[in-house]
């Protein structure tokens, strides 16, 4: 029997066999403020009669002209990739999504014609990389602006964004295009770029076995020099390291001046004019930009924990270790005294992490320590450090000090530093697998009822569910809402 009610077709069927199944959501819109209560599966017979809803599509048809391309306007606001249908499985039985890309009306604009969308940040600007494949089956690529009011591409080659720049590399050129994050051209470099940072960008050629690195202002693109080496790392205090050859490190500055280290046999890029180094007697130490020692090579190994502050962890002992600040007075941090020489996880405003005996995650800094509920691997977003866990996760507010409770969802970590601005992510319900929103004020606030969602930014979600897929708000309310194709 099929009854129409209120723009939705209710069907009544008949569910057989030995799998345990659930029953779809009777709505897409479920809130709710908070959720400590840990999920619990439903059991249910193998045949059962079960009610459920279909909702309609919701957006219009595929836009006048629309194709294989995404061309740019201003009238998109914004645009959303999002899984429109299904081509194939992978051997862990998850699907294998083509992308279309629809506007902030809820307009189709392209087919799915995307084999994989990811979104960047350019600087300060989030951008849309898209992959494809020409009718030749050589793979395109496309960079757009987040409310698409530009685009790069589709080329044949490659397209990635690496700090401020986004950089584009024909196949079969030994340039590459740099633009800004508004789309804009700033020029071409030789090679490709390996680094931009300190107001210089380095890129580097290789040609019959020789390697050349070019300098260039990272502003204009005016080149500032070039210098044959074997490695040259990102600058910071106006100085990068520097391989000569083999065994052979230094420092260089923006005009090519090497001053080489002595007896120095590696050394980590430089951090505000420093670096952490290796001498011949396999010792750590510390070297500045002028090759002079002031952290002695006494220590069994080292790391960096800082991408910009000379900050390390050295080892006097397998089981010992100090981290200390280099500059003035080489200051050394207050650890816990059960750390001994367990590696430490750096973290956003000079706080640390390690396991302890009770195997929990302890955050601590010079004057405080927060266990958290089990061993956890942090991820920050929206100024906040979510704590994901085999139990669940925990946030820690950054600002106020303070640590949420236990949440009892999985929480699903993005692969995109985009993610770092999102106020909102992925939670898993363990038991179901099925997947809501969460907020980094460590409420639920969609409870897990769909087959997929992820991010695509600005409390928007591209979402799966029950055979339908399309964009929705953190509240649950479908903005583009399409049958998905080939399940």
């Amino acid at each position: 029997m099929i009854k129409r009610i209120a723009g939705m077709v209710a069907v009544s069927v008949v569910l057989s066999g030995a799998i345990a199944l659930y029953a779809p959501a009777l709505t897409t819109r479920q809130t709710q403020s908070d959720e400590n209560v840990e999920p619990q599966m439903t059991l249910q017979p193998a045949a059962q009669q079960v009610a459920y809803t279909i909702p309609e599509r919701i957006s219009a048809d595929l836009a006048g002209g629309a194709q294989d391309v995404l061309h740019p306007a201003a009238a998109y606001k914004k645009i959303f990739p999002y899984a429109a249908s299904i081509v194939g499985w992978k051997d862990d039985g998850t699907p294998v999504y083509r992308y279309a890309i629809a506007d902030a009306d809820g307009e189709q604009l392209t087919r799915a014609v995307y084999t994989q969308a990811q979104r960047a940040l350019c600087g300060s600007k989030q951008v849309w990389l898209l992959t494809s494949a020409a009718a030749d089956g050589s793979t395109q690529m496309t960079c757009a602006a987040d409310d698409g009011s530009w685009v790069i591409g589709p080329i044949t080659g490659t397209i990635a964004v690496k700090d401020s720049c986004i950089l584009q590399q024909l196949s079969g050129e030994s340039v590459t295009t740099v633009y800004n994050g508004d789309g804009k051209s700033l020029g071409s470099v030789m090679g490709s770029m390996q680094s931009c940072a300190d107001g210089v960008l380095v890129s580097e050629q290789e040609l019959e076995g020789k390697k050349t690195w070019y300098f260039y202002d990272a502003s204009t693109l005016a080149a500032l020099t070039q210098i044959d080496a074997v490695q040259v790392g990102a600058f910071s205090g106006g100085s990068a390291t520097v391989q000569v050859s083999e065994g052979q490190w230094g420092a260089v500055n923006k005009k090519g001046v090497i001053t080489l280290f002595n007896r120095v046999v590696w050394a980590d890029d430089m951090r505000g004019g420093y670096a952490l180094a290796k001498d011949t007697n396999g010792k750590f130490g510390v070297v500045d930009a002028a090759g002079k020692v002031v952290l002695d090579f006494t220590y069994s190994n080292g790391k960096h924990c800082s991408d910009s502050d000379a900050l390390y962890q050295l080892w006097t002992a397998q089981d010992s270790c100090e981290v200390v600040s280099v500059g003035w007075k080489n200051k050394k941090l207050v650890l816990p005294s059960d750390v001994k020489g367990q590696e430490l996880t750096p973290l956003p405003d000079d706080y640390f992490a390690y396991t302890n005996a009770a195997g929990h995650t302890v955050i601590f800094d010079d004057l405080k320590s927060i266990e958290l509920e089990g061993e956890a691997v942090f991820y920050q977003q929206n100024g906040k450090l979510i704590g994901a866990m085999s139990e669940g996760y925990q946030i820690f507010d950054l600002d106020e000090e303070t640590l949420s409770g236990l949440r009892a969802y999985e929480y699903m970590a993005c692969d995109t530093e985009a993610a770092e601005k999102d106020g909102y992510f992925t939670i898993v319900n363990p038991v179901t697998g099925l997947q809501g929103i969460g907020n980094t004020k460590a409420k639920t606030v969609l409870r897990a009822g769909y087959d997929s969602m992820e991010s695509v930014g600005g409390g928007y979600f591209t979402a799966v569910q029950n055979g339908w897929t399309g964009i929705i708000d953190s509240h649950g309310t479908w903005m583009l809402r399409t049958q998905l194709a080939g399940v």
